[in-house]
């Protein structure tokens, strides 16, 4: 059989699977975005239940069996106490931003350390931290020039969005519901 091991995690999307279980798409510093099952997270009696909720933190064990990634283990190692619904908006558009231009297991350091700052500044900031978020992130990405000197959030968002369109062929929704929440 084989052992577990622990990630850092952010886990992005949980998805309610049969009676009990939880289906995870986590973003973890080690190996970059992974799908993870959590069998009977959602009975009372699991103790994984609270450690895997999206815009958490966790260190989460996994084993690697013929049917992907399996959850063993769970703890909290951060929550980004997100509340209301701008801040969790402001979130969403990140993680879905995230969701749309990450593939594949590859560990990105740099981008997990950007989305960890970037949840708790969603948390516990006034302005919106989208814009900064997204223009450093394509730059990680290498999708921004570093040569593009951009000026305000409007220019920023405009770019970015014809980037993501070309590479996605798809608007992000979260920002769509943000603007017409905001207006």
């Amino acid at each position: 059989m084989p052992h577990p091991q622990t990630f850092d995690s952010i886990v992005l999307k949980s998805i309610d699977v049969g009676e009990a279980d939880r289906f995870l798409i986590l973003f973890t510093r080690e190996r970059g975005l992974l799908a993870a099952r959590a069998r009977a997270a959602r009975k009372t009696s699991s103790k994984l239940g609270g450690a895997l909720l999206p815009m958490g933190r966790s260190a989460i064990g996994l084993v690697e069996g013929s049917n992907g990634f399996t959850v063993t283990s769970a703890a909290c190692a951060g929550r980004t106490n997100i509340r209301g619904v701008r801040p969790f908006l402001r979130a969403q558009q990140g993680i879905e931003l995230l969701l749309s231009l990450i593939h594949g297991e590859e560990p990105m350091e740099e981008i997990f350390d950007l989305t960890l700052d970037f949840l708790n500044k969603c948390a516990n900031d006034e302005n919106d931290p989208v814009p900064v978020f997204t223009e450093n992130f394509l730059r990680l990405m290498g999708l921004l020039p570093n040569i593009m000197a951009l000026e305000s959030d409007a220019d920023i968002i405009s770019i970015c969005d014809g980037i993501i369109f070309e590479h996605t062929k798809k608007m992000l929704k979260a920002r769509k519901i943000a603007e017409e929440i905001a207006s």
